[in-house]
């Protein structure tokens, strides 16, 4: 086997059967697996990893054996054993250790990744025994407690990466605890390379993920995805059975395309309710394909200032077509439809990005040019003034410089014109 393929589950299925035999380390010898019926370990597997759950010292555990290479490494989870050890996340995100070489597999040794055993359902089984009960109040309450989860986790500068039901688990207290942090964005990994997941695609914006989102506000767009399916369960359970498929909550990749008239957004309009048409809106404007992870989840969640003065919006219940199929009990089958812009004085805001023309190919967005006109202002004011000081031993130079300078000025003074009216 080539040292950098990894192995396979099967392959560690086999070894952990023998802990004394395949481990390198005194304390996974000694290790005990928990067993299924048949007596054989239990095991979970990923995409990129197997996890068995063993006791290791009368504690415990999770033991994490990488498939795929290039999956993590030892250096990013160092980096966030050293973060973890300043700020305290738990009962959100417990403490992890890397072992190097850690298991005899196939001729070779691998590492070994250990982390503290949570009992818990993942979150889409939680949510489907709150669905089964019926319990309204209890989905209200995961609603709120995944919020005040991200608030901590995003004021701590801390991003997961992956946030998806596979990756959220509720204790047996009702807290959320999250696992699998491969993907994870703290402040001393900002200048490595992103990792080479991109995180689930039901839950990432279509466009804007994995290295090109790297950064602090990563887990914005999933965050809030998470959030508004949530919200919208304790509104109605009736829309879990026809949206879930075990591969999502309720959205899945396709509902972030415009024009937004796939089944969810049918029946998210249908509720005809006040919180779920704003988070909706919120999660349309997030999907515009421009869109730049430069805020935390309440940031996104925040009224724009057009909104807040008044300005009339697009009513996500307004119909333009046929009735759609496959709505959840009692919901009405109407498809949430942007209306043509409506204008109110001089600062209104028209359509939505959905709602507008498509750009043509190359075409760059306004907000995009007023910040290369600034660039190339600054630009031609520096040189302006490099042509003023050399001006004093070759005086032709000095009517470079204010030409220069004067072009530089004009072309500033545009840009901020530009960038201080309301949003297109």
């Amino acid at each position: 086997m080539p040292m950098n393929t990894y192995p396979a589950p099967t392959d560690y299925f086999k070894a952990v059967q023998y802990p004394a035999r395949a481990f390198t380390l005194d304390s996974l010898r000694e290790a005990t697996f928990v067993t299924d019926s048949l007596g054989l370990p239990t095991l979970a597997t990923g995409t990129s990893a197997v996890v068995f759950h063993a006791v290791v010292r009368a504690e415990p555990k999770a033991l994490r054996c990488f498939i795929r290479d290039e999956a993590s490494t030892k250096d990013r989870y160092g980096a966030l054993g050293d973060y973890l050890s300043s700020h305290d996340l738990r009962p959100y995100v417990s403490p992890t250790t890397w072992f190097d070489a850690a298991i005899q597999v196939s001729g070779a040794t691998w590492p070994v990744l250990q982390m503290e055993w949570i009992e818990g359902r993942t979150l889409d089984q939680h949510i489907d025994v709150l669905i089964e009960g019926s319990d309204t109040g209890a989905l209200a309450t995961l609603a709120d407690r995944w919020r005040e989860l991200i608030t901590i986790l995003q004021r701590a500068e801390f991003a997961h990466g992956d946030l998806q039901h596979g990756n959220v688990l509720v204790d047996p207290e009702g807290r959320l605890r999250l696992v699998d942090f491969d993907g994870v964005w703290i402040p001393a990994l900002a200048s490595k390379a992103a990792p080479t997941e991109s995180g689930h695609q039901n839950y990432q914006h279509p466009r804007y993920n994995g290295g090109s989102a790297w950064g602090r506000w990563l887990d914005t767009f999933s965050a809030l995805v998470i959030y508004l399916s949530l919200v919208a369960l304790a509104k109605n359970p009736g829309l879990w059975r026809p949206l879930y498929n075990s591969k999502n909550l309720l959205f899945q990749q396709a509902d972030f395309l415009s024009p937004f008239q796939t089944p969810i957004w049918t029946q998210l309009g249908a509720l005809r309710d006040p919180e779920v048409d704003h988070l909706a809106r919120q999660l349309m404007e997030c999907c515009d394909p421009a869109w730049d992870a430069n805020t935390s989840l309440e940031g996104a969640l925040e009224v724009p200032w057009w909104r807040k003065q008044g300005v009339p919006q697009p009513d996500l219940g307004e119909t333009g077509q046929a009735p759609a199929t496959g709505t959840a009990a009692g919901a009405s089958s109407t498809v949430p439809r942007v209306s043509p812009g409506r204008q109110a004085g001089p600062h209104a805001r028209p359509a939505q990005w959905w709602a507008e023309p498509a750009r043509p190919p190359g075409q760059v967005p306004p907000a995009q040019v007023a910040s290369r006109s600034r660039a190339v202002g600054i630009l031609a004011l520096c040189l302006g003034l490099v042509a003023l000081l050399a001006g004093i031993k070759l005086p032709a130079l000095i009517v470079v410089g204010l030409a220069s300078g004067a072009w530089g000025a004009w072309t500033l003074i545009r840009a901020a014109r530009k960038s201080s009216r309301p949003p297109p």
